[in-house]
């Protein structure tokens, strides 16, 4: 188990092929923050770690998704303690966007532990997982799938973008999903959108497009 610093901004998202929770943010009013909507929360229910927006400016699915700005912590506590589960979201990273936010697995929310965590770095134009630095280049001004596959009985994780795997590993010590974090480190980086989250659950550790996972809903 790994710990995640939280100076700045986090977004907690936590979540199974039938469908355990989805979430395209298309019920909420445009231009409100996602605290206290949806089950979402800032950080330990404080709504003053919630900066994000519901917006209309860019979507995955029609009409709304979420703005990550700056400094923001929102959280979806999970009691997830067994079986093999994908996560799959959108994202779309602007052209000249700055800094980095972070896609993380929390098996212990809040003191915000971590199994799996992917890098969103556009400094470098690099999507990574930090530690192995196993990566794929990052796609600007496009809807791009990201996925985190877990085995929660075997301690085993895939991750993926834009279809890609590329990094897959073994890391004993917990078998919870806690909660489900995307996190914006940099309170000067820039905004970007996320779409369409799902957690569905699953028979073995392999790839779900966002079209099989849809069809459940």
């Amino acid at each position: 188990m790994k710990k995640l610093l939280i100076p700045i901004a986090m977004i907690v998202f936590a979540v199974s092929a039938s469908a355990e929770w989805f979430e395209n943010f298309d019920s909420y009013d445009e231009g409100s923050g996602i605290h206290g909507q949806g089950g979402w929360e800032g950080w330990c229910g404080n709504p003053d770690w919630d900066t994000t927006c519901v917006t209309t400016e860019q979507y995955n699915s029609a009409p709304q998704s979420l703005a990550l700005n700056p400094e923001s912590v929102i959280a979806q506590p999970r009691e997830e303690t067994s079986g093999i589960w994908t996560l799959t979201l959108e994202s779309f990273i602007p052209s000249g966007t700055t800094g980095n936010r972070t896609l993380a697995i929390l098996c212990d929310y809040p003191d915000a532990d971590y199994d799996a965590m992917i890098f969103f770095d556009a400094d470098v134009g690099i999507v990574y997982e930090p530690l192995s630095v196993q990566g794929t280049a990052m796609k600007f001004d496009q809807w791009v799938e990201v996925e985190i596959v877990m085995n929660l009985d075997e301690n085993t994780y895939a991750l993926y973008y834009d279809n890609i795997n590329f990094y897959t590993y073994d890391w004993p010590g917990s078998d919870v999903l806690a909660a489900i974090s995307l996190n914006q480190y940099s309170a000067s980086a820039s905004t970007t959108y996320w779409d369409d989250f799902s957690l569905v659950s699953a028979t073995s550790l392999q790839h779900n497009t966002w079209a099989s996972i849809k069809s459940t809903f």
